[in-house]
């Protein structure tokens, strides 16, 4: 269900059926911007509040029509590299994050309302399911300039890019499951510290495994 391509679209829908369901009961200035301790630091219009999400969720979903057909990969070696293959998988990717956009839309207007949300716990929440869904659709994607780990060693072997997402997509679900559990269970702005490290601890850890994965196989390992 996830791949299909107009999923995006009527989640943008939504968000603006939303906004203005309550656009009248919002106060003039509505809290966009949260400290990490879930304290409101910056504030905006209501107008501003209400379109702000669903403007830049049009604007991702726009983009990644068109992010295949300008691929420099593509573009310089259509005979070896295409979307095709795993466009279903770079759909998924976006429907993933327009999803979380959706409830941080609907979190920031309701906080606006008074609903008893604790925006950090919602946000770790909303991660940790972002990253997993992302994650578990790792090792379905190809080679490609704009999604997965992109270093030189995964875009020259096909082989070292299979097994570097099959890996680091799992580690990546874990560190989602991580998060998840973190925003039900740890204070917000612990949970936060632990979420930024777990993240780090990801990025250094597929790019040494990848690139010993590539220096194996060049070696015939």
């Amino acid at each position: 269900m996830l791949k299909n391509r107009w999923i995006g679209l009527g989640l943008i829908a939504a968000m603006l059926v939303f906004s203005a369901a309550i656009f009248g009961q919002l106060p003039a200035r509505v809290p966009i911007h949260w400290n990490i301790n879930g304290v409101a630091d910056d504030y905006g219009t209501r107008e501003l509040a209400a379109l702000f999400v669903p403007g830049l969720s049009l604007g991702l979903w726009l983009l990644f029509q068109i992010l295949p057909k300008l691929d420099p990969l593509t573009i310089t070696s259509p005979e070896r590299f295409s979307y095709a293959p795993f466009l279903d998988t770079f759909r998924r990717f976006l429907n993933f994050i327009l999803l979380f956009m959706a409830g941080l839309h609907v979190t920031t207007l309701g906080i606006a309302l008074g609903w008893p949300i604790h925006i950090g716990q919602v946000m770790m929440i909303g991660i940790g399911l972002l990253f997993a869904g992302m994650g578990n659709e790792f090792g379905r994607l190809k080679r490609n300039s704009f999604a997965g780990i992109r270093v030189p060693w995964t875009l020259a072997n096909e082989e070292v890019w299979r097994i570097s997402h099959r890996v680091g997509g799992r580690a990546f679900v874990i560190v989602g499951m991580i998060s998840i559990v973190c925003g039900l269970i740890v204070p917000p702005e612990i949970g936060i510290i632990v979420l930024m490290i777990l993240l780090l601890g990801w990025v250094v850890f597929t790019l040494v495994y990848s690139y010993a994965v590539s220096r194996r196989i060049a070696r015939g390992g």
